[in-house]
């Protein structure tokens, strides 16, 4: 008979050894009805007890090693001719009992119960299901642009000449449809235009030039049709623009490429003429919005021709940059504060937080170190010795030129009064009608004419700031001294 072998442990002087195997049956009842049912679960793991006596040197090293097995469950092998009857080949060690007798040395009786060991069924593995796809992107932001152009009393004009242009005062750019994106004689449809505020301008061609110009709101995912009248024997200019803040005739940076655009046209196009005319939004009494007007004229050619004398320039934002006194309207004071030096030390890179009405500690480090470099007073306050200062290292990014041989004469008759240099139209010409402080309306036109004076019937009053310093003028000539 084969010893039975327990892990590398020949268990000898069996003396007993008992198989218990049962199968396992679970009864179910049938619901709403009588009598049930046994289903079949299969044989439990067949239990082996075991009781003998072991004796040699090896023994004790040997019960050791089961007794690490057990304590750690782990399956060891099993070998018996039971255990080949029953097919158990691994088993786990349920219960060990061993003590040493005496008499013999190296002699101990033992008793295990083992458990046929069956390996668990691995977990069934799923595979997960593919991720969803993902969502489509977002369609972009876009709109489309139709724009028709009518010239009264000529429904058969010829278009082939006519040129559109989109104007994005807030990005300072400029656009033109071409006529490939015509799809009449007098339509101009430009798909996937991006949304924005615009202004545009049909030209028709020499020698009988018309023009007009609409302003549009174009919203994403929406069709603005656009309609330019355009009449026989009007007069033409080419004109630029600007915008400001509300209540201010500061020039931001970002319109500093415009004036440099405004600047190289009047170089490219030395015959035209060149009139400068500030407008407000309809916020605002007319008196109060009449010298605002006329400071953002104001400002805006002294900017355009800081190359011609830069002092002067500076003087006149001097004066601009200066804190109105409550209650009255005609001055060219326009109190500029923390937003506007900020913008200027953000262009000269002394500051890069954001821009906002509030002082603070980078602004104030920022102020310091222009004072600084420009061997100012070091005290962080933006006051009367560092605001010249400062508008004159602004000015100096671009230091523009235009020739006064270019401005419209303020001239009529017997009276000279020298060259016109800004007018201002108050609120008079919106480019909205609407009461809101509406950015688009705040701004100042730059026209280029090709007429060498006004019209001997065009009357225009005298600003109301024509006499105050530093751009003020000795004689006005076109027109009454009552102002608007």
């Amino acid at each position: 008979m084969v010893r039975p072998m327990l892990d590398d442990l020949e268990l000898q002087q069996v003396q007993t050894i008992a198989v218990d195997g049962d199968q396992v049956w679970t009864q179910h009842s049938i619901p709403a009805l009588e009598g049930d049912f046994f289903q079949s679960l299969g044989r439990r793991a067949s239990q082996v007890t075991l009781s003998g006596v072991l004796t040699g040197a090896e023994v004790a090293d040997g019960l050791k090693n089961l007794r690490s097995k057990f304590r750690s469950a782990v399956s060891v092998s099993f070998v018996a001719d039971i255990a080949t009857a029953t097919r158990i080949d691994q088993v786990l060690i349920e219960e060990m009992g061993v003590r040493e007798l005496a008499g013999k040395p190296s002699r101990f009786e033992y008793a295990f119960t083992l458990r046929e060991y069956i390996p668990a069924t691995p977990p069934r593995r799923e595979i997960p299901p593919p991720p969803p796809p993902p969502p489509p992107p977002p369609p972009p932001e876009v709109a489309n642009l139709i724009v028709e152009v009518i010239v009264e009393g000529q429904p058969a004009f010829d278009h082939d000449d006519t040129v559109i242009e989109v104007f994005d005062a807030a990005a300072g750019t400029k656009r033109t449809i071409p006529n490939s994106k015509r799809t009449a004689e007098n339509v101009w449809e430009e798909l996937n235009f991006p949304p924005g505020n615009y202004t545009i301008t049909g030209t028709t061609a020499v020698p009988d030039r018309m023009t007009d110009t609409q302003t549009a709101q174009i919203d994403p995912g929406e069709t603005e049709h656009v309609i330019l009248r355009m009449r026989s024997g009007g007069k033409f200019a080419e004109y630029f623009v600007i915008h400001y803040w509300f209540d201010k005739a500061f020039i931001e940076p970002c319109l500093r490429p415009v004036m440099r655009q405004i600047a190289e046209f009047a170089k490219n196009n030395p015959n035209k003429k060149l009139l400068i005319v500030g407008h407000t939004d309809l916020v605002g009494s007319d008196e109060y919005n009449q010298s605002l007007s006329e400071r953002r004229a104001r400002g805006a050619y002294a900017f355009l021709t800081a190359g011609n004398d830069l002092n002067t320039a500076v003087a006149e934002w001097n004066e601009l940059r200066q804190t109105r006194t409550t209650g009255i309207t005609k001055t060219v004071h326009d109190t500029w504060g923390v937003r506007q030096y900020q913008q200027m030390l953000q262009e000269l890179r002394y500051y890069t937080g954001p821009i906002t009405d509030q002082k603070t500690t980078a602004t104030d480090t920022a102020v310091r170190a222009f004072q600084t470099d420009n061997g100012l007073t070091v005290d962080g306050i933006v006051g009367d010795g560092t605001w010249p200062v400062l508008i004159r290292a602004y000015l100096s990014l671009d230091l523009l030129t235009v020739s006064e041989d270019q401005l419209l004469p303020n001239a009529r008759e017997t009276c000279d009064g020298g060259k016109l240099k800004w007018l201002g139209c108050s609120e008079l010409d919106p480019i909205k009608n609407t009461q809101d402080a509406w950015r688009p309306n705040r701004r100042s036109e730059f026209l280029f004419v090709n007429d060498d004076s006004f019209h001997a019937d065009v009357k225009i009053p005298e600003p109301v700031t024509f006499d105050l310093p530093v751009l003020k003028g000795e004689k006005w000539c076109l027109g009454d001294k009552t102002g608007p």
